[in-house]
């Protein structure tokens, strides 16, 4: 008796720690810009790029005249863009591990698909000084990213598909579980 309540603790505490994960994975990049900004995907840095390589016509521009941050963090449900490299220690927007200052986010969408020539053409035509405004054709992507980016939306959809079942899977288990050592 007493290792069948011990095999049930151990079930148990396993299963909740699992779904302590699931919803941080789940949850986590919902919340506040610190939190959205801490568990990421991707992080592109537009600090020291050659703007002309992705937008010729935009030789004689700099990257923050077009609209761009010095840097992106992209999530499963949106993206932060702020400043690289600073050295302020405010508890609310810094993240000491990447230097990463946020100065805005994107409102949180579980539909939320990272698209490269769509990002950049938003970026420009939302946020330029310079009063331009282009079409995807006008983009200039290195290689054949399109292959990629549909694959990446499918990995996010079954990754957020998969979290839920595993949610899902693991409170049952749970209920199972102390269902079965209650008898």
């Amino acid at each position: 008796m007493c290792c069948r309540f011990i095999g049930t603790i151990i079930v148990v505490i396993s299963a909740l720690c699992s779904i302590a994960f699931l919803l941080a994975a789940n949850i986590g990049t919902i919340g506040s810009e610190m939190t959205k900004s801490s568990i990421f995907l991707l992080e592109l840095n537009f600090k020291n790029v050659d703007i002309s390589s992705i937008y010729p016509g935009a030789s004689s521009y700099s990257g923050s005249e077009l609209g761009f941050a010095d840097a992106y963090m992209f999530g499963m449900y949106g993206y932060c863009k702020g400043e690289q490299g600073t050295t302020t220690t405010s508890a609310d927007k810094i993240w000491e591990n990447v230097h990463f200052q946020s100065s805005s986010c994107t409102k949180s969408s579980i539909n939320y698909e990272f698209n490269p020539l769509n990002f950049i053409v938003s970026e420009i035509n939302d946020n330029n000084k310079a009063n331009i405004k282009i079409d995807a054709k006008d983009i200039k992507l290195p290689g054949n990213l399109n292959n990629y980016i549909n694959m990446a939306s499918k990995l996010s959809k079954v990754i957020y598909i998969c979290s839920i079942i595993a949610i899902a899977l693991t409170l049952i288990a749970i209920f199972c579980e102390v269902f079965c050592c209650c008898m």
